[in-house]
């Protein structure tokens, strides 16, 4: 059940990934819930705002 758990929380925070990959433009995402996914420094933000949409 516990690895089922993490396996599921790995996959929801990569398909939030991939969501804001696409729309990172169009939407403002809520601070606190951007500082959940992501680390402080902004290294994977960085990587998803200057990746071209294939």
């Amino acid at each position: 059940m516990f690895v089922f758990f993490v396996f599921f929380k790995l996959f929801f925070i990569h398909l939030l990934k991939l969501y804001y990959q696409k729309n990172l433009k169009n939407i403002k995402i809520p601070k606190k819930l951007y500082q959940n996914f992501y680390p402080k420094n902004n290294k994977t933000i960085q990587k998803l705002k200057t990746k071209p949409n294939p």
